[in-house]
Protein backbone atom coordinates (compact mmCIF):
# COMPACT_ATOMS: atom_id res chain seq x y z
CA UNK A 1 0.00 0.00 0.00
CA UNK A 2 1.37 3.21 -0.72
CA UNK A 3 -0.13 6.40 0.55
CA UNK A 4 1.13 9.86 -2.21
CA UNK A 5 0.08 13.58 -0.66
CA UNK A 6 0.41 14.51 -4.32
CA UNK A 7 1.86 13.85 -7.64
CA UNK A 8 6.26 13.04 -7.21
CA UNK A 9 8.58 15.24 -9.08
CA UNK A 10 10.89 13.95 -11.74
CA UNK A 11 13.89 14.13 -9.51
CA UNK A 12 12.20 12.73 -6.46
CA UNK A 13 11.37 9.09 -8.53
CA UNK A 14 15.01 8.09 -8.38
CA UNK A 15 14.74 8.18 -4.65
CA UNK A 16 11.28 6.16 -4.38
CA UNK A 17 12.33 3.33 -6.79
CA UNK A 18 15.25 3.25 -4.55
CA UNK A 19 13.74 3.10 -1.48
CA UNK A 20 10.79 0.86 -2.80
CA UNK A 21 14.05 -2.38 -4.50
CA UNK A 22 15.30 -1.81 -0.17
CA UNK A 23 11.86 -2.31 1.37
CA UNK A 24 11.21 -5.06 -1.10
CA UNK A 25 14.31 -6.57 -0.32
CA UNK A 26 14.02 -6.48 3.34
CA UNK A 27 10.44 -7.53 3.49
CA UNK A 28 11.41 -10.88 1.41
CA UNK A 29 14.61 -11.19 3.72
CA UNK A 30 12.99 -10.86 6.82
CA UNK A 31 9.36 -12.27 5.59
CA UNK A 32 7.73 -9.46 7.29
CA UNK A 33 5.94 -5.64 6.17
CA UNK A 34 8.60 -3.19 5.95
CA UNK A 35 7.30 0.65 5.95
CA UNK A 36 9.14 3.12 4.79
CA UNK A 37 8.27 7.44 4.89
CA UNK A 38 9.50 10.27 2.74
CA UNK A 39 7.68 13.09 5.06
CA UNK A 40 5.10 15.62 3.13
CA UNK A 41 5.91 13.18 -0.05
CA UNK A 42 4.79 9.10 0.94
CA UNK A 43 4.25 6.34 3.03
CA UNK A 44 4.80 3.34 1.37
CA UNK A 45 3.92 -0.40 3.09
CA UNK A 46 5.94 -3.52 1.52
CA UNK A 47 4.89 -6.99 2.37
CA UNK A 48 5.49 -10.30 1.32
CA UNK A 49 3.30 -12.28 -0.79
CA UNK A 50 2.52 -14.80 2.34
CA UNK A 51 1.43 -12.04 4.31
CA UNK A 52 -1.18 -10.52 1.82
CA UNK A 53 -4.45 -12.36 3.46
CA UNK A 54 -3.17 -10.51 6.50
CA UNK A 55 -3.19 -7.25 5.44
CA UNK A 56 -6.32 -4.85 6.31
CA UNK A 57 -8.33 -3.96 3.45
CA UNK A 58 -7.30 -0.33 3.66
CA UNK A 59 -3.81 -2.08 3.00
CA UNK A 60 -4.77 -4.02 0.04
CA UNK A 61 -5.88 -1.63 -2.16
CA UNK A 62 -2.92 -0.85 -3.65
CA UNK A 63 -2.63 2.52 -4.22
CA UNK A 64 -3.55 6.33 -2.92
CA UNK A 65 -2.96 9.59 -4.39
CA UNK A 66 -5.51 12.63 -5.03
CA UNK A 67 -5.76 13.28 -8.82
CA UNK A 68 -5.05 16.75 -10.69
CA UNK A 69 -7.76 18.76 -10.50
CA UNK A 70 -8.32 23.27 -9.86
CA UNK A 71 -7.13 24.39 -6.54
CA UNK A 72 -9.62 23.10 -3.95
CA UNK A 73 -10.64 23.83 -0.23
CA UNK A 74 -8.99 20.55 1.00
CA UNK A 75 -5.83 21.20 -1.46
CA UNK A 76 -5.18 24.89 0.17
CA UNK A 77 -5.42 23.29 3.22
CA UNK A 78 -3.25 20.86 2.71
CA UNK A 79 -0.63 23.02 1.87
CA UNK A 80 -1.15 24.80 5.22
CA UNK A 81 -0.61 21.76 6.74
CA UNK A 82 2.53 20.18 4.96
CA UNK A 83 4.20 24.15 5.62
CA UNK A 84 3.32 24.20 9.46
CA UNK A 85 4.44 20.42 9.49
CA UNK A 86 7.85 20.88 8.06
CA UNK A 87 8.66 23.74 9.55
CA UNK A 88 7.39 23.26 13.26
CA UNK A 89 6.47 19.43 13.83
CA UNK A 90 9.27 17.59 11.99
CA UNK A 91 11.93 16.69 15.06
CA UNK A 92 9.08 16.07 17.44
CA UNK A 93 7.18 13.20 18.72
CA UNK A 94 3.91 13.83 18.49
CA UNK A 95 2.55 17.03 16.61
CA UNK A 96 -1.02 18.58 15.95
CA UNK A 97 -1.63 21.06 13.21
CA UNK A 98 -4.31 23.60 13.39
CA UNK A 99 -5.15 26.17 11.21
CA UNK A 100 -7.31 29.62 11.90
CA UNK A 101 -8.61 30.23 8.42
CA UNK A 102 -11.00 33.17 7.99
CA UNK A 103 -11.39 32.94 4.25
CA UNK A 104 -14.79 32.08 3.39
CA UNK A 105 -15.86 29.59 0.48
CA UNK A 106 -19.13 28.86 -1.58
CA UNK A 107 -19.71 27.33 -4.86
CA UNK A 108 -22.09 28.53 -7.88
CA UNK A 109 -25.25 26.89 -6.43
CA UNK A 110 -24.63 29.24 -3.09
CA UNK A 111 -23.26 25.94 -1.08
CA UNK A 112 -20.97 26.32 1.53
CA UNK A 113 -17.47 24.24 0.04
CA UNK A 114 -17.15 22.34 3.49
CA UNK A 115 -20.30 20.79 2.37
CA UNK A 116 -19.26 19.84 -0.73
CA UNK A 117 -16.22 18.91 -0.74
CA UNK A 118 -16.53 17.15 2.89
CA UNK A 119 -16.37 13.60 0.67
CA UNK A 120 -12.77 15.03 -1.04
CA UNK A 121 -11.17 15.61 2.18
CA UNK A 122 -9.05 11.73 1.45
CA UNK A 123 -5.85 14.40 -0.07
CA UNK A 124 -5.76 15.47 3.72
CA UNK A 125 -6.02 11.95 4.99
CA UNK A 126 -3.10 11.25 2.44
CA UNK A 127 -1.15 14.14 3.58
CA UNK A 128 -1.32 13.45 7.27
CA UNK A 129 0.16 8.91 6.27
CA UNK A 130 3.00 10.83 5.43
CA UNK A 131 3.68 12.33 8.54
CA UNK A 132 3.70 9.76 11.23
CA UNK A 133 4.49 11.91 14.00
CA UNK A 134 1.42 14.22 13.26
CA UNK A 135 -1.80 13.11 15.57
CA UNK A 136 -4.34 15.48 13.22
CA UNK A 137 -5.20 18.51 11.63
CA UNK A 138 -7.64 21.08 12.99
CA UNK A 139 -9.66 23.83 10.83
CA UNK A 140 -10.65 26.69 12.82
CA UNK A 141 -13.46 29.26 10.75
CA UNK A 142 -15.11 32.12 12.89
CA UNK A 143 -18.13 33.81 11.89
CA UNK A 144 -18.91 37.71 13.44
CA UNK A 145 -22.25 38.95 13.58
CA UNK A 146 -24.13 35.67 14.00
CA UNK A 147 -27.62 36.36 14.98
CA UNK A 148 -28.80 32.41 15.42
CA UNK A 149 -26.33 29.50 14.50
CA UNK A 150 -27.37 25.72 14.51
CA UNK A 151 -25.14 23.40 16.49
CA UNK A 152 -23.65 20.31 14.25
CA UNK A 153 -21.55 17.58 15.20
CA UNK A 154 -20.94 15.40 12.66
CA UNK A 155 -18.29 12.50 13.10
CA UNK A 156 -17.03 10.26 10.57
CA UNK A 157 -14.15 7.81 10.55
CA UNK A 158 -11.33 9.76 9.83
CA UNK A 159 -12.90 13.30 9.80
CA UNK A 160 -15.36 15.19 12.16
CA UNK A 161 -16.91 18.84 11.18
CA UNK A 162 -18.49 20.82 14.20
CA UNK A 163 -20.44 24.03 14.03
CA UNK A 164 -21.38 25.92 17.32
CA UNK A 165 -22.73 29.78 18.72
CA UNK A 166 -20.18 31.80 20.62
CA UNK A 167 -20.88 34.30 22.77
CA UNK A 168 -21.15 38.21 21.63
CA UNK A 169 -22.94 36.80 18.40
CA UNK A 170 -19.83 35.14 16.94
CA UNK A 171 -20.00 31.47 15.87
CA UNK A 172 -17.44 28.99 14.42
CA UNK A 173 -16.76 25.59 12.17
CA UNK A 174 -14.31 23.52 13.13
CA UNK A 175 -13.13 20.51 11.19
CA UNK A 176 -11.10 17.43 12.33
CA UNK A 177 -9.11 15.06 10.06
CA UNK A 178 -7.29 12.30 11.92
CA UNK A 179 -4.46 10.94 10.50
CA UNK A 180 -5.29 7.36 9.05
CA UNK A 181 -2.53 5.46 10.48
CA UNK A 182 -2.19 6.87 14.02
CA UNK A 183 -3.12 4.40 16.47
CA UNK A 184 -4.01 7.04 19.00
CA UNK A 185 -7.30 7.15 18.13
CA UNK A 186 -8.18 7.97 22.17
CA UNK A 187 -6.30 11.18 22.10
CA UNK A 188 -8.25 12.20 18.79
CA UNK A 189 -11.49 11.10 20.18
CA UNK A 190 -10.62 13.28 23.85
CA UNK A 191 -9.84 16.54 21.32
CA UNK A 192 -13.01 16.40 19.18
CA UNK A 193 -14.99 16.47 22.66
CA UNK A 194 -12.95 18.87 24.04
CA UNK A 195 -14.00 21.47 21.10
CA UNK A 196 -17.16 20.01 21.15
CA UNK A 197 -18.03 21.59 24.76
CA UNK A 198 -16.04 24.71 24.24
CA UNK A 199 -19.17 26.80 24.21
CA UNK A 200 -20.53 25.17 27.02
CA UNK A 201 -17.18 25.79 28.85
CA UNK A 202 -17.50 29.84 27.62
CA UNK A 203 -20.46 29.54 29.45
CA UNK A 204 -19.98 28.92 33.04
CA UNK A 205 -17.13 31.37 33.48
Amino acid sequence: MVFFSRVPKQKELVEIESRVREAADGANEKGEQVVFNIPGLMTCFVSPWKLGSTLTERCRSGFSMPGTRRISLGERVSRAIREQCDRQLRNVRTGLVAIYDQQYFMDIYGRVREEVESEQSQEIGNLLATYPNVLAAIRVRPFNSVIELPTKKEVQEDMAVLQHALPCFEGESIQLWRNPLSSEKPAFDNILECLAGYPATLRTL
